[in-house]
């Protein structure tokens, strides 16, 4: 059962798929976290290239549910990571549902090169106040 187990994890961190899973081959670290207590969150990313070659055309892009989530702005673009450099990201999701319900938002860092993402982070974003009017 543990290498039933292991192995299906193995496959989930090839496909992207789990919480925190890198492409084969991908030297690249993830740090994802929200700042807030709704309904505007703040989503802070910090990306490093750990290769020692550079990285060209990476997108940043979010999935998450839209009858829950807002995003006013779309994903940035990194034309370059240079090796062993931090770069810090913000980006501002809102949370429109009325009763502040919560759900997962996803995170996806990808290239042109490939159709499985280069890392992928799974936020679990709290409930969210609520305006009263």
């Amino acid at each position: 059962m543990r290498l039933k187990t292991a192995e299906t994890y193995l496959g989930l961190l090839g496909d992207g798929l789990a919480p925190m899973s890198y492409a084969q081959g991908a030297q690249v670290r993830l740090t994802a976290y929200y700042e807030g207590i709704g309904p505007v969150f703040k989503i802070k990313l910090e990306l490093s290239n750990l290769s020692p070659k550079p990285i060209t055309n990476v997108f940043i892009t979010l999935n998450f549910k839209e009858n829950i989530y807002k995003m006013n702005q779309r994903g940035p673009v990194l034309p370059i990571m240079l090796p062993l450099v931090t770069y810090k990201v913000d980006l501002d999701v809102e949370n429109i549902d009325p009763t502040g319900a919560n759900d997962v938002i996803r995170v996806y860092v990808v290239d042109k090169k490939s159709t499985v993402p280069l890392i992928t982070a799974n936020l679990n974003m709290p409930v969210s106040e609520v305006i009263v009017e």
